[in-house]
């Protein structure tokens, strides 16, 4: 019987598309959960997410319409990909960097503490 996968393994989170912007939101708190559409915070569409503005991109858009909607998000899976900065992974990586920013206005790329949580 081969139909028991250890969960490190899963990459089948099922996610949706609200969980993903929950998610996000929670971390990135200048983004709108509500900010949908042409000219939200998020777009969606039926596979992916899409981020207005890359948490990873280290060059400002500087208020440029094709320097935004690059940070593609996969609905059920959560792998990312920026076409603009070509940050790329899994879900699992995309928590562990998004949940590594410090939003207080300090300074400093302290990483987290220990290794194998799964939050």
């Amino acid at each position: 019987h081969h139909m028991f996968f250890p969960p490190r393994h899963n990459n089948t989170f099922n996610l949706t598309a609200q969980s993903i912007i929950s998610y996000i939101t929670a971390h990135l708190p200048h983004l709108n959960p509500n900010s949908c559409g042409a000219n939200g915070d998020f777009r969606v569409t039926n596979t992916h997410v899409i981020m207005k503005e890359c948490p990873f991109c280290a060059k400002p858009t500087n208020g440029k319409v094709d320097n935004f909607y690059k940070l593609y998000i996969q609905i059920g899976g959560g792998a990312y990909f920026c076409h603009r900065c070509g940050a790329k992974g899994s879900w699992f990586d995309f928590k562990s960097e998004i949940g590594g920013f410090v939003v207080d206005g300090t300074t400093g790329m302290t990483a987290a503490p220990g290794g194998g949580g799964d939050g």
